[in-house]
């Protein structure tokens, strides 16, 4: 229905640029971006693990042979450069000069959309190899050149039934959970609001080499609608904005008010506040605290440990 009401509405007298922009922009996607924080309170079933139908070392031959013809067959062509400092997600209304972001100019342009400038987002590239084929690029955590192994972005321009491949060209480590199972995770804004699936696991073709310089994760998927809004992450997103909200509510409830007292350790590199809670009996009581043993439990020491925050 979706489909339809936008080929309607601009199809006959505007460019398609104008429809994808008319439902993927910065600011509808940040939006939507912030509501996929509400996860389910209860317990959720085991994920489930990729099975791969062959060894890793034959997949990842196969993967440098695609790569090598890949370059001989066509040009790359970029479609998404995020020059935004990393640490402007509060500030990106400002600060999206310089950014390349593409747009379709026609009814059958399939190029995807990408976007990853809101909080959390991580994407410094995209640049398109195939018809339904992009390289993709991580952004170094904040203070490093090069850590890379975590991302979260956004996809329009999507084609019901076609089967997309990403290859993470930029990785670090010298090995990967994908290689024993894992599988990265989804979310589609037109199958959660049609079945309300949330967050889902997902990919095929899973990945992860050697390649000249780094390391690539490679996956492939298949998108279940027209002109969905589809998110990919590395773990489930839990924003700063959402840990302080947490923690304000921890902070105000019967228990919290009774043993917790939230204090600021000190400000991370980039000026933020770093909370500390004391956890006991009777927080206030300075004096007999201070004869207590400690234990220390800290979590989330850089992004791509957002799980660690649950």
């Amino acid at each position: 229905e979706v489909d339809d009401a936008l080929r309607n509405m601009f199809a006959s007298e505007k460019k398609w640029g104008d429809v994808v922009s008319h439902y993927f922009t910065r600011k509808l996607v940040a939006e939507r971006a912030k509501k996929l924080m509400d996860l389910p309170k209860k317990s959720l079933p085991p994920e489930p693990f990729y099975k791969c139908s062959r060894p890793f070392s034959m997949q990842a031959s196969i993967r440098r042979q695609d790569r090598k013809r890949q370059k001989l067959e066509g040009e790359w062509t970029c479609v998404y450069q995020g020059i935004s400092p990393p640490d402007a997600y509060d500030m990106f209304e400002n600060a999206e000069s310089g950014d390349t972001v593409y747009r379709p100019e026609k009814l059958d342009d399939t190029t995807l959309v990408f976007e990853a400038r809101f909080e959390s987002g991580n994407l410094w590239s995209a640049t398109k190899v195939g018809a339904f084929e992009y390289d993709l690029c991580a952004r170094p955590d904040w203070n490093t050149s090069s850590y890379t192994q975590w991302y979260f972005f956004a996809v329009g321009n999507t084609r019901a039934g076609e089967t997309y491949k990403f290859n993470f060209v930029n990785m670090l480590k010298d090995d990967s959970l994908y290689n024993y199972g894992m599988m990265p995770l989804a979310y589609s804004v037109l199958l959660n609001d049609a079945e309300g699936k949330g967050w889902y696991r997902t990919g095929r073709d899973i990945c992860y080499y050697r390649n000249r310089r780094d390391y690539t994760f490679t996956f492939t998927f298949n998108a279940a609608y027209d002109m969905d809004m589809m998110f990919f992450a590395y773990c489930y997103p839990y924003t700063f904005s959402q840990c302080k909200i947490d923690l304000k509510e921890a902070e105000l409830s019967a228990n919290g008010q009774k043993y917790m007292v939230r204090k600021k350790l000190c400000r991370s590199l980039q000026g933020r506040k770093v909370d500390l809670l004391e956890i006991t009996d009777d927080p206030r009581d300075t004096a007999a605290n201070a004869k207590k043993r400690i234990v220390l439990l800290s979590a989330r020491c850089h992004p791509g440990e957002s799980n660690s925050s649950w």
